[in-house]
């Protein structure tokens, strides 16, 4: 087995610290280290994702949560995604997953804003829009106050993308093209093989509702 990805747990201590140290260790200019308390919340949601390869960690990817009080709605980013194993194919299917574990956690009728900061003309923005399905965004200005408050307010010269729905029904589709047996997926390039190791999965959930 080439990878092996699994959801970060809050009562996983091990894995957290593990994660917080690749973070430091594997900097990325592009993307700036969150706050302590924002990358501890998000690593609390239950759809942080990490990336092993020979118990290794080579990938991680989270979901920030932005709340507008006092009842929603309720803005996730896909944020803090660093992979430094098989390069951008891996970043789309982490995205690709991140759409699957929401659509099965929300109601589909209510999807939640699901959307990603990007520096704009890099691949990785290129592939979040022609292989994701991610569009260009206009946030609007609760969740710009929303993300000031805490502490990552939007930065300028970058772009903001939208996940439509139709980005959700794709992923599935996606994953279920990619998927082998028993949690084994081939990445998009079919050339490494990845098991995922989360406990909510069944081929079933790729199946059309």
């Amino acid at each position: 087995m080439n990878f092996e990805i699994r959801n970060i747990r809050s009562d996983d201590r091990r894995l957290l610290a593990q994660a917080e140290a690749y973070l430091l260790e594997n900097p990325d200019p592009g993307v700036r280290l969150r706050p302590d308390h924002e990358l501890e919340r998000a690593m609390g949601t239950g759809q942080g994702i990490v990336v092993l390869d020979g118990g290794n960690l080579c990938g991680l990817s989270l979901v920030y949560k932005f709340e507008v009080p006092p009842a929603g709605p309720v803005y996730s980013e896909i944020g803090t995604m660093r992979v430094t194993a098989n390069g951008y194919d891996l970043q789309v299917f982490l995205a690709k997953l991140h759409f699957l574990q929401i659509l099965l956690e929300e109601d589909e009728s209510e999807l939640p804003p699901v959307f990603a900061v990007v520096a704009p003309n890099t691949a990785s923005a290129h592939n979040l829009v022609s292989k994701v399905g991610m569009a260009n965004w206009v946030p609007p200005k609760e969740l710009e106050v929303l993300r000031s408050k805490a502490g990552v307010a939007f930065a300028e010269g970058k772009n903001v993308l939208i996940a439509p729905r139709s980005a959700f029904g794709a992923a599935k589709s996606d994953l279920r093209r990619w998927h082998k047996q028993d949690g084994v997926f081939q990445t998009p390039k079919q050339d490494r093989l990845i098991q995922v190791s989360f406990g909510w999965f069944s081929p079933e959930v790729l199946e059309d509702r």
